[in-house]
């Protein structure tokens, strides 16, 4: 097997010289205007995982890929949807090939998510399995349009509220990418999941159940029936991040959100997430943000 190599937010921008950036958060790159023969030699020589959500509409040509190791075949009018989860490999593409990348921090979106929209793990699952959508002519238009509204919002550096009207792109971009991946969802294989493809979706159903109460790695494991240790090997492998780290990202998310609602005090946060006492959660917020609850809630 080839060796997996992290791809992130600097690795893009080193790959690029020219994109669309917004705090290293929010980055768009047209590959229309690129010529990306030699990047795509490159890439083919390795196997990637990226740290980010990717999202890849096709406008011209083809490209044949590996998602997971399965082989797909792009060509226009096709939407990839790439999770952190997700390894790839380009195999080929053909010298015409253009495409818009959208490329979305994780925590970003976790803390910019409208209050009332809550991702199902069955959903992620599903888009997982089905990383790839044909779309009609109208969709593709209408996610281009989506593109250069938050392209548009990225070039506001004089916008005293330019963070908001970037999340509200994001907002209407999401919106409609979800509403298309309803209508196509017959569109949708079963794939037959491996041993570990059914651990990771168990764990991450149980970690959104429980990621409130439950913080200790033993307690996923035993709900899954197998040690810590194995846990966390086959969450390594598959997603890049250990059981621990994917445990704190989610308590982190929950954190984020309602320090933003403003409805609770830090007091009764981290009851809310089961910490023993404000200070133990003021320490866990700081020693992954670098800020105390109090100074994240009031930026």
């Amino acid at each position: 097997m080839k060796t997996i190599y992290t791809v992130g937010v600097n690795e893009f921008k080193k790959l690029f010289t020219l994109y669309d950036n917004f705090e290293d958060k929010v980055i768009l790159i047209d590959l229309s205007k690129y010529e990306t023969n030699d990047y795509l030699l490159e890439a083919r020589l390795t196997t990637i995982r990226l740290t980010t959500l990717t999202c890849i509409l096709v406008l011209k040509g083809t490209m044949k890929i590996y998602v997971d190791y399965r082989p797909y075949d792009l060509s226009s009018n096709c939407f990839l949807i790439l999770m952190p989860s997700h390894t790839l490999q380009i195999e080929e593409a053909s010298s015409d090939f253009q495409a818009k990348m959208l490329l979305l921090d994780l925590d970003f979106i976790q803390e910019n998510r409208p209050e009332h929209i809550h991702p199902s793990i069955a959903n992620l699952m599903e888009i997982r399995n089905n990383p790839i959508v044909e779309l009609l002519q109208g969709e593709t238009k209408l996610l281009i349009s989506c593109m250069e509204l938050i392209k548009e919002k990225i070039h506001l550096r004089a916008h005293l509220l330019q963070k908001e009207v970037i999340k509200n792109a994001l907002v209407a971009f999401s919106l409609e990418m979800v509403n298309i991946l309803m209508v196509k969802k017959e569109q949708f294989h079963t794939h037959t999941m491996s041993r570990q493809d059914e651990i990771l979706n168990k764990f991450l159903t149980l970690l959104l159940e429980h990621c409130k109460e439950e913080h200790e790695v033993s307690f996923y494991a035993e709900q899954l029936f197998i040690t810590p240790q194995y846990l966390s090997l086959v969450l390594k492998n598959a997603t890049g991040s250990t059981a621990n780290k994917l445990i704190d990202k989610a308590i982190m998310a929950e954190a984020k959100i309602l320090l933003r609602s403003n409805e609770y005090s830090i007091q009764q946060i981290a009851d809310i997430l089961h910490f023993s006492d404000q200070s133990a959660f003021g320490k866990f917020f700081k020693r992954h943000t670098n800020m105390s609850p109090a100074e994240y809630k009031k930026k």
